[in-house]
């Protein structure tokens, strides 16, 4: 996108801003609450959490990179009708912070990431934002504090919130229950990703990260940089090089190709409309099974 039409496309943001805004109307005390969450993982487990009582929005489409996304002025209606916003943070969807400071919104902002003790790369002043991706990080943090956010934002059903939230932590127990039994009994434990998405699931369940193809999104390595890669994978046994639907395969496949190993699609991010993705479980059961693929 060039520099005007980025400028053009900014402006359009602000204006709409103020028009949503302005035209804002006073919620009924019996309407559920709306919800926008950044990513369809974390959009999903509000739902979990909220059942009914709570309409939960989306701004990243299905496919999409949240490093790199931008908002389109349509999504301001959503958010400006919004009384919780759920971000990831830790500089996953900063565009948001941005966003939401043009629009002037209101609603209360919560981060996932707020109060953890991030992994990180070593060029990250963020450090890693993928908690999304450790079922028990989302049973033991994640899910309580959303569900204590959305009590706070709709007290008259806070009680629910927590019943349905001790129910989730439940399924999410069962779940990593379910992936260590299952990961516990594959013959390797080291891969290649296309992004570091996967260090919390690898701390989990003892996997090893041998090597990263793009560090920062959307930066592809240098010669140099896919030589290191190849290097290290031989000397780790890589047989599967993990890539992302948000990702081209390219350099994986390039990758691959050199040590002779599989390309996995592994998926942070799902979708609603993503058949076998589209809820926080059935996008954890969906990876633990290309794990299997890629490490057995």
């Amino acid at each position: 996108m060039s520099g005007q039409a980025t400028i053009e496309r900014r402006r359009a943001v602000l204006a709409l801003a103020c028009a949503v805004v302005a035209g804002a109307a006073v919620r009924p005390a019996t309407a559920a609450t709306t919800v926008v969450a950044t990513i369809f993982p974390v959009a999903d487990i509000v739902r979990q959490l909220g059942g009914a009582n709570v309409a939960v929005h989306t701004l990243l489409p299905g496919g999409a990179n949240p490093h790199t996304f931008e908002p389109t002025p349509q999504q301001l209606h959503v958010l400006a009708g919004a009384q919780l916003i759920v971000r990831v943070g830790a500089g996953l969807d900063d565009w948001l912070f941005n966003l939401l400071q043009s629009a002037g919104s209101r609603a209360r902002v919560v981060k996932i990431t707020d109060g953890l003790d991030l992994l990180g790369p070593a060029d990250s002043s963020h450090g890693d934002p993928h908690v999304w991706l450790d079922p028990i990080l989302v049973r033991d943090h994640v899910a309580p504090a959303l569900a204590r956010a959305l009590g706070d934002v709709d007290a008259r059903n806070r009680a629910t919130y927590e019943k349905r939230a001790a129910e989730f932590a439940a399924e999410l127990t069962r779940l990593d229950g379910e992936i260590g039994s299952a990961l516990r009994a594959v013959p390797r434990r080291g891969f290649v990703a296309v992004h570091p998405a996967w260090r919390y699931f690898a701390r989990r369940y003892g996997l090893e990260e041998v090597a990263v193809i793009e560090e920062s999104p959307g930066k592809e390595p240098s010669a140099q940089s896919i030589a290191r890669i190849v290097e290290r994978a031989r000397a780790g046994h890589v047989r599967a090089v993990l890539t992302e639907p948000q990702f081209t395969e390219r350099t994986a496949a390039v990758i691959a190709g050199e040590i002779g190993a599989a390309v996995v699609v592994v998926d942070p991010i799902g979708g609603a409309q993503v058949s076998g993705r589209d809820s926080y479980l059935a996008l954890m059961r969906y990876n633990l099974a290309a794990f299997l693929k890629a490490l057995s």
